[in-house]
């Protein structure tokens, strides 16, 4: 019995060497911006093959409510959609080996959108389709070069990554401030009207999540906030 258990035990660390994870990430895997309307903003997001083997990555669209009236793409390494693409849309990218760099970039432009917007993109290797991972793109189109930028400028959050209390701070009088996960779910929403407040995130899991505030003037700006 014990030599089996021995035999079953290298099988199942063979099966895991086997199905590791061929590429990883050189910038982050998510993107959380503020765009300014009627602008083009370009993100790309690049990825990298694990040892000297030569890897063909592929992407597969899993989430898009990026509003139709937005004009944009999306490019992987070696082609482009020509638009951003509807959820299940799959390509490959050209192999990648060496310094060679797989990508996946959104282009896009809001237009006069005020609404937060995400894309997700599942990246994985096509000889472990189930090993991938998960590029994230959360957007908030903002009212005004100007005014977008003073607001940006004068929020304050701190600390940041915090554990149970972040002071939210602005010049201009704050109305609604919101906790987004990185799936896209509000995990929290307060009312206020005041130029700073305490938010509480004791409760949420640690991670990755994006903050939005909505100011007295209708101006939204968001950041990213780390829950320790």
């Amino acid at each position: 019995m014990k030599k089996n258990l021995f035999f079953t035990s290298l099988f199942i660390l063979a099966t895991n060497a086997l199905n590791a994870q061929t590429f990883e990430w050189t910038t982050n895997d998510s993107v959380v911006e503020n765009l300014t309307q009627n602008s083009t903003a370009m993100f790309p997001l690049h990825q990298k093959a694990i040892g000297n083997d030569t890897i063909v990555l592929a992407v597969e669209i899993i989430y898009n409510d990026i509003p139709s009236a937005w004009d944009g793409m999306v490019c992987i390494y070696g082609t482009c959609f020509g638009s951003i693409p509807v959820v299940g849309t799959t390509a490959q990218m050209d192999p990648i080996y060496g310094s060679n760099e797989g990508m996946v970039r959104l282009t896009v432009n809001p237009f006069s959108g005020t609404e937060m917007a995400k894309l997700q993109v599942y990246v994985y290797d096509t000889a472990f389709p189930n090993d991938g991972d998960t590029a994230t793109f959360i957007l908030n189109p903002t009212l005004g070069v100007s005014e977008a930028s003073h607001l940006t400028n004068s929020l304050r959050v701190y600390p940041n990554p915090a554990n149970t209390l972040i002071q939210v701070t602005a010049a201009t009088r704050m109305t609604v401030i919101e906790v987004y996960d990185l799936a896209g779910k509000c995990v929290h929403q307060q009312q206020v009207n005041k130029f700073s407040s305490l938010l509480n995130i004791e409760e949420l899991v640690a991670g990755a999540y994006v903050l939005r505030v909505v100011d007295n003037n209708g101006l939204v700006i968001t950041k990213k906030v780390i829950k320790e």
